[in-house]
Formats: C-alpha cells, structure tokens, sequence
C-alpha cells in the first residue's frame, strides 16, 4: 500500500514519469498506470486516459476490459469533437475510397 501511496503522492505533485521510473515489474507498472488511469478519469483528461489504457494493452493484450474501456474513452473523445470536424472528416474518407477505386 505504501507504493501506491508514494506513486499518487507524485502524480499528483505533476511527476508522472517518476512514477513509471521506479516501476520494476510488470505488476508494479500495471498498478502505477491504473492509478495514473484514475486520476485522468477524474481530471476528464481523455488524451492522458488513452496513454494510459493504450499502455496497459501492451502489458496485458489478452485483457478485455482495457479494450473495452479504451473503446469508451476513444468514443467519449469523438463527442468532444466539433461537428464540422467529423464532417471534413467523413469527407475526406469518402474521397480518399473514391480514389482508391
């Protein structure tokens, strides 16, 4: 306990990658990336949630509750997004299928 303590102590101070440097194990690291992961969850930081969760997948890829949370952050990402974005967005799919045809 007192290692997660020290690691939220640290986030919080703004020294992330402190935390990660004194990870040694993949079980220390997945502990240290799911606080990291909360913290961002409570922040709304939904770039630093995506880092993280992608960071997670790479430890554990058989995992599917990462997938599943990764696909809920990136959709909650999309809401953010103005509408004209998505629109030139899907505009420039549908050019780019067009020219590949």
């Amino acid at each position: 306990k007192s290692t997660r303590d020290f690691a939220f102590a640290i986030v919080l101070c703004g020294r992330h990658s402190d935390t990660r440097n004194g990870a040694t194990n993949t079980d220390h690291l997945t502990t240290v990336l799911n606080l990291q992961f909360a913290i961002y969850c409570r922040l709304k930081n939904i770039e630093k949630k995506i880092t993280c969760l992608q960071q997670l997948i790479s430890l554990h890829p058989f995992n599917p509750w990462n997938w599943k949370l990764l696909a809920e952050t990136y959709m909650s990402f999309l809401q953010t997004l103005p509408p004209s974005f998505i629109s030139e967005m899907k505009h420039l799919q549908g050019s780019r299928v067009s020219l590949d045809l």
